[in-house]
């Protein structure tokens, strides 16, 4: 996922997802194609992500511990695939640090199995540093 606007997927995925050169287009979204028609890996949103946030906000919010383990389970399918590392680009409203608790307490526990980089935009003006 990049800046919640695109995805890129490798051809294992791809196969997974059923992606191929028949496959039309998702609402909101576009299977970028090659000059054969061809799925090249990169998915687009269009026309933007707010309906990424509008979804997710619908749905309901699990107990922490049930975070935790959602996302360690998430952080083991990541690690077949082979990814080892990832960023949170900090948009999406999200505010530390009470929407991080769940990468605060795997890393506490030491079960993170996925590196992860956060950018945190500021919350509050002048309050930077804070």
């Amino acid at each position: 996922l990049h800046l919640y606007d695109r995805a890129l997927l490798n051809r294992a995925a791809l196969r997974v997802a059923g992606y191929t050169r028949d496959t039309p287009n998702p609402p909101g979204g576009e299977i970028v194609r090659d000059s054969s028609g061809n799925p090249t890996g990169m998915l687009v949103a269009k026309p933007n992500a707010m309906i990424l946030y509008a979804t997710l906000a619908k749905g309901p919010k699990l107990p922490l511990e049930y975070q935790v383990n959602s996302t360690r389970q998430f952080m083991r399918e990541l690690n077949r695939l082979g990814i080892t590392s990832c960023i949170d680009a900090g948009g999406g409203f999200q505010n530390y640090p009470d929407d991080y608790q769940v990468i605060e307490q795997l890393n506490k526990d030491n079960q993170l199995t996925v590196r992860i980089a956060y950018n945190l935009f500021t919350q509050k003006p002048k309050e930077e540093l804070a």
